[in-house]
Order: structure tokens, then sequence, then C-alpha cells
């Protein structure tokens, strides 16, 4: 038996979340993770708290992420104290555009949803009104809509202030392999020892297929890379989000423009590559002719966990009622991430979850018809 009551797989933000809400309920917990924390997707990510766009919102995503933009605000008020991290939390104001008029109407159809049903302030503006916001965009486009409520933040320092602010231990080894017994979950190890606890957490991203694959647990978590590019650039910052057919780009908090992002099945290949560079390069001249670019000064690439029909998978294995798997938020993980991670904690010491969890329970049929990756 260890002194640890649950054993998490996975450093990323489902991971810290899940211990730092499992610590609100006196649970103690361990993080299984061979980099360090944050060190893949949730350590790259863009970091955008947008939770009026995206797959299936409005739809099934939509009380999901609601509940996760309020467990954020929750975060920003009072996770800095507790770590000691400032997870650079800030108000930035979204500009989505469009190139077509197809594009224009979906934008003006989401604005009166947005207006009507959330929190968030949407207008649709006219190119010239968007050209004062930011002159350097393309005059070609015929539109814009400006969401005003939404919010960005780092993701790395999030989520790392998280695990951090749980008080976990963190094992810094790769799982190998599953066995369950009577007496709970082992973790079979790359260093040949194995980890037992009484319940397991697998959160770690579309890594959890061929750890659940071990215990003949079929659960499929196909990924979505992406990559994107900080850039050095001339001139002043972005004072928005810039949005656009699934591209966005801002200036950060690092004071260099954030650019993305592609979208391949490359397997589990994290490299970056020349045509992802160019691909990002190219969209974003197109939109911001007038942003003069001086270096790229970083590239990074990441897998997204998926699911076939593009909703997370957040509960208990069926086959395994001590096994919680929390993974499958494609392109919006920082968003949800936190909202996933106290579910499961919730779950785990035996509390109704605060939110409707039933369109994400984990079922071995699939739950729906399969979508396209890019529509995640």
């Amino acid at each position: 038996m260890t002194e640890h009551e649950v054993a998490i797989i996975g450093g990323g933000i489902v991971g810290a979340a899940t211990a730092y809400y499992l610590s609100r309920h006196n649970i103690r917990s361990i993080i299984v993770e061979p980099e360090e924390i944050a060190a893949k997707a949730s350590g790259l990510s863009y970091g955008g708290i947008v939770e009026v766009s995206g797959f299936a919102v409005p739809g099934a995503m939509w009380e999901l992420g609601r509940y996760a933009a309020d467990l954020h605000t929750s975060l920003r008020n009072e996770l800095g104290n507790e770590s000691g991290i400032d997870c650079r939390y800030r108000d930035r104001d979204t500009l989505n555009l469009a190139f077509s008029h197809e594009e224009s109407a979906q934008l003006g159809k989401r604005s009166e949803w947005i207006n009507k049903s959330t929190a968030v302030r949407a207008e649709y503006i006219e190119p010239s009104q968007a050209l004062d916001l930011e002159p350097r965009l393309n005059s070609k486009l015929l539109g814009a809509l400006l969401l005003q409520g939404t919010r960005e933040v780092d993701s790395k320092c999030l989520t790392t202030a998280l695990a951090q602010s749980s008080g976990c231990d963190t094992l810094h080894r790769r799982a190998n392999s599953l066995v369950a017994s009577t007496t709970g979950i082992g973790v079979n190890l790359d260093d040949g020892t194995t980890l037992k606890a009484p319940i397991l957490v697998c959160a770690n991203g579309t890594w959890v297929e061929p750890l659940l694959l071990s215990m003949d647990v079929n659960l499929p978590v196909p990924p979505l890379k992406g990559e994107i590019l900080r850039l050095k650039t001339e001139g002043p910052p972005l004072f928005q989000s810039i949005g656009w057919n699934g591209n966005y780009c801002t200036t950060k908090t690092d004071g260099l423009v954030w650019a993305g992002t592609t979208e391949s099945n490359s397997g589990y290949d994290e490299m970056t590559t020349s045509s992802g560079r160019a691909e990002i390069l190219r969209n974003l001249a197109f939109v911001l002719p007038g942003l003069n670019v001086n270096e790229v000064a970083r590239q990074t690439a990441c897998l997204r966990p998926t699911t076939p029909d593009g909703l997370p998978y957040i509960g208990p294995i069926p086959e395994h009622a001590n096994v919680f798997v929390g993974t499958g938020a494609g392109r919006k993980g920082i968003l949800y991430g936190p909202a996933i991670g106290k579910v499961i904690a919730d779950l785990i010491a035996s509390k109704n979850p605060e939110v409707d969890i039933a369109p994400f329970a984990i079922e071995q049929a699939n739950r729906g018809p399969a979508i396209n990756l890019a529509d995640r």
C-alpha cells in the first residue's frame, strides 16, 4: 500500500488540476511524469480562455466551458497567493475576422447567441472599425466580431502553480503499463519498479490510449499535432487576440507575437517542421500584411489529445471503477483543464460534480459519429 491515495499519470493541466482539487478534499496524490510539469502541450499552449467558441459551442461543450471559465476566475484571484507564481492572467479582447460573406454571416449569428446566452459581450463591427483597432490588418476583410470579456493565461505558469499549490509529490518516471489487482492499481515504471495506489487517474493526454491498452482497455485518443511560432516584430504590440479560420496571433506578456496554428495527423511525432513554419508565416502575412516580422524567436510543436466524436473523456472506466480518465480537450485544453480536473477530484471524493458530465462518459463503444480531427 502506498502513502498516496491517488496516483496521477501526467503532469499537464488536467493532472495538475486534479492534484490541486484533490488537495481541497484533503486527499494525498502523486503525479507520475517523466519530464518537468507542463513539459508538453500544457506548457506550450497559446493559453486563450475563450469559452464562447470552439467545437460544440453552443452545444455539448457549452456548460463545461462556462463552468471552466468560472473556475479560471477563482484561480486568477487565488492561485498566485497560494503558489507564489504569477500565472499572468489578463483580460484580452478577441477580434475574429471574416474574409468571405459566409464567414461574415457566421460571425453575425454567433454574436446573437453570445449576447443572449453568455457573459461575454460581442459586437459585429465593420472593416473600418476593425482597421481603427488594428491598422495593420488586411484591408480586404469584410467584417469582424469583437469579443469583450475574453482572457488569456500563461499556460506553463498556470499548470506549474496548480501542481505546486496542491502539495502533491512528483515522481519523475515514465509509466509503461498498468496492472489491476484487488487492492488497487499497479503502475509499472521505466526503472523496473511498480507504484501501487488504490485509485489511478490517467491524465497524460494522447498517451492515455497506449497506457490503457496494457489493461486491454481500448480508448481512442488520436493526437492532433499543432505548431506555434513566437516572433520578434517591429512596431507596437497587438492589443487584441486576433483569430481567423482556426488561426490566431497576439502579443503575449513576453513581448513576442505568438502565431499559430497548424493541424496535422502525424502520429506521435513531436518535431517542428519547416512546412509548419511556412504555413503560419504565410497565413500571418495575409491577415496582418502590415506587421513587420524580424525573427522567429522560437518554434514549438505539441500533440493535442482528441477523441473520435470530439468530446473529452471524463470519469471512471466501466471495467475499472477505480481508474479515472481525463483527456480529449483538443485545442482547448487550457480552458477545460481545470474543470476536468475538478470533476475527477469531486468524483474521487464521492461528491457530485457541479456540472453535467453525462456527454463525456467513457464507454467502449463509440459515443457518436467520428469527426475530422481538424474540426476539433
